[in-house]
């Protein structure tokens, strides 16, 4: 790894942008995150949005119960004997011992779940002389809001956790490196850590390259549908997205008082799809704006091994960004989009959007109860949703009131049951789609991890307890404390495929996450050309945009639009990112040299 260094006045300018984009959903403005919470979103609930030191990394909140106060508590020793029925752990490892104090304090931290509850007295089994406590932030604290008063505190040494979820607050600059410990044996399984948990599915990262995260379970965005609705119609899950079309030509043409697809304007339509889409006309984009040599943020291990592949799905992670080398590429117009490839996906959008959406598309986000009500035969949403439907196709024919009132649906309305299934986002095709492997969005969910760089000591305790809690022993207590835990809201599934190996969940959400396929992230809102971090602008293109699907404007004339609103505010856009003119001028200078 270079030793070369970016000062954390760096990491805010260069980091404002992406900063802003995530904050503005929090905020009333039009971005949204690409997260959501970890059990069935609400149909009139946008995701929380976290702060992330990169548009790509948004990553999924626990569920807001988990936010509440958490009291502190202190591990007590479980029975002698039982070590040994810890799932996954080496009996016979010659560990080192600890002695000291670890605060755990990641998202959703609540030392009355079972969950922590058996980890921390499983964890007291193998390090007796460690006392773990739980702790999160009072009730109606937002987790954010919170962290960052802790890690407020001065020294390292005087922040009081531990373990926190740095997403957060990801420009804190004294987080460890996790990329030191990846290839470390685990003392508690005898494997190299990598091969326990997956390190290469998500990143989160610094401006320094550094690894300051490391989550166990993985979000996908993908789409459901009604099987039974489609074997009426005779048609398949589409691969394409003309075939999609099709489809919905069938369906509705097949179906009486059934629209095809249910999704919403307020963070699928205008962020999610588009995203996914553009990064099939433009993910050559990579090549303009990464670190070359020279460059302040250029890492010769990284970078200068790097070589863009279309068909390396993981390709973000694995190079480092110059924001100045991108706003100058528009700047002089070597990165455009008034082209014929934006309106050609605007053009494909068309053809599905507004004409087969359901007629809420445009007002609100109940798409997913439409689901259930088979108002709609297919939604676009994320894995946390695998659990969710599930458990809702169980009760249909009698929910709640607390669950009808959730989903908006009349207590009187009589539901039915139905086969559902899913398919990966289907792919644009066409003269103009240039990389056809179409990916999709990804991010973290479960439990994400970070570690305050306080001493050697703390540190080395606090990564011990890490790999206990990041492998089979410690995530299957976990797992299987939520499990028996009544309090669990809405029961225990997993929000996405769990990255920690070997851990065994019920075969009813096994199967369904088995059937998810690693796509790839696109979502990186640096290279999304209708997001500007100006509310008004942002509001306009929005607009544009919805202009360009219902056909008041041509894709022809929205793609010059766009064009044109880069053009006529590129000073306040590029100001909002913390950077000026002398910066593009000068791309491989620091920006805090400013």
């Amino acid at each position: 790894m270079s030793n070369k260094m970016t000062s954390s006045r760096t990491l805010t300018r260069v980091g404002m942008l992406a900063s802003l984009l995530a904050l503005l959903v929090a905020c009333g403005g039009q971005a949204t995150p690409t997260a959501a919470p970890t059990t069935a979103p609400e149909p009139t609930t946008a995701p929380e949005a976290t702060v992330a030191e990169e548009p790509a990394a948004t990553t999924a909140p626990e569920a807001t119960a988990a936010e509440e106060a958490t009291p502190v508590a202190e591990a007590t020793a479980a029975p002698a004997g039982e070590t040994a029925n810890i799932p996954g752990l080496n009996p016979v490892a010659d560990r080192k011992m600890y002695k000291g104090t670890l605060v755990i304090s990641t998202l959703g931290a609540n030392a009355d779940r079972d969950r922590y509850k058996d980890l921390v007295a499983a964890y007291k089994q193998v390090q007796p002389d460690v006392e773990v406590i739980v702790e999160g932030p009072p009730a109606g604290v937002q987790y954010a809001e919170w962290l960052g008063t802790q890690l407020a505190a001065g020294e390292p040494s005087k922040v009081r956790p531990d373990l926190v979820s740095g997403n957060y607050q990801a420009t804190y600059a004294n987080y460890v490196n996790l990329d030191k410990f990846v290839l470390q044996e685990n003392p508690y399984t005898s494997n190299v850590w990598n091969d326990d948990v997956d390190w290469s599915f998500w990143q989160e990262r610094n401006a320094r390259n550094e690894r300051i995260m490391l989550p166990t379970e993985a979000v996908h965005i993908l789409w459901f549908y009604n099987k039974d609705m489609f074997e009426k119609a005779g048609v398949q899950p589409p691969t394409t997205w003309d075939e999609l079309v099709s489809a919905c030509e069938k369906i509705e043409s097949t179906i009486s008082n059934v629209k095809c697809v249910g999704t919403n304007y307020v963070w699928k339509l205008n962020q999610w799809i588009p995203e996914i889409y553009w990064d099939q006309y433009a993910r050559d984009t990579i090549d303009l704006v990464r670190c070359q040599p020279g460059d302040f943020c250029y890492d010769e291990e990284v970078d200068g091994k790097f070589k863009f592949d279309a068909n390396d799905v993981m390709v973000e992670g694995k190079y480092n960004k110059n924001y100045s080398r991108y706003y100058a590429a528009i700047r002089d117009g070597k990165l455009k989009f008034d082209t014929p490839e934006m309106a050609d996906m605007v053009r494909n959008l068309a053809k599905i959007y507004p004409k087969y959406a359901s007629p809420s598309l445009f007002v609100d986000t109940t798409e997913y109860s439409q689901f259930l009500q088979q108002q709609v035969a297919v939604i676009i949403d994320g894995t946390w949703s695998l659990g969710g439907a599930t458990r809702d196709m169980k009760s249909l024919t009698n929910l709640t009131a607390e669950r009808a009132e959730q989903l908006g649906i009349s207590e009187t309305t009589k539901l039915q049951p139905f086969n559902w299934a899913t398919f990966e986002n289907p792919a644009m095709t066409g003269p103009l789609v240039k990389f056809p492997n179409v990916r999709s969005i990804e991010s973290a969910t479960g439990v994400y991890a970070s570690i305050v760089d306080k001493s050697a000591e703390q540190t080395e305790m606090a990564v011990d307890f890490l790999m206990f809690w990041f492998s089979q022993p410690g995530y299957q207590t976990y797992v299987s404390g939520d499990l028996k835990d009544p309090t669990t809201p809405g029961g225990y599934s997993p929000a996405g495929p769990v990255m920690v190996k070997n851990v065994s969940i019920p075969d009813e959400y096994q199967e369904l996450m088995d059937n998810v396929k690693m796509m790839g992230n696109v979502e990186n809102g640096l290279f999304l050309p209708h997001r500007f971090s100006i509310e008004n602008l942002d509001k306009e293109a929005q607009n544009m945009l919805k202009d360009a699907l219902e056909g008041k404007i041509t894709p022809e004339d929205y793609a010059a639009w766009l064009q044109k609103a880069w053009t006529d505010n590129f000073d306040e856009i590029i100001t909002k990112a913390g950077l000026t003119q002398e910066d593009l001028d000068n791309p491989a200078r620091d920006p805090s040299a400013n």
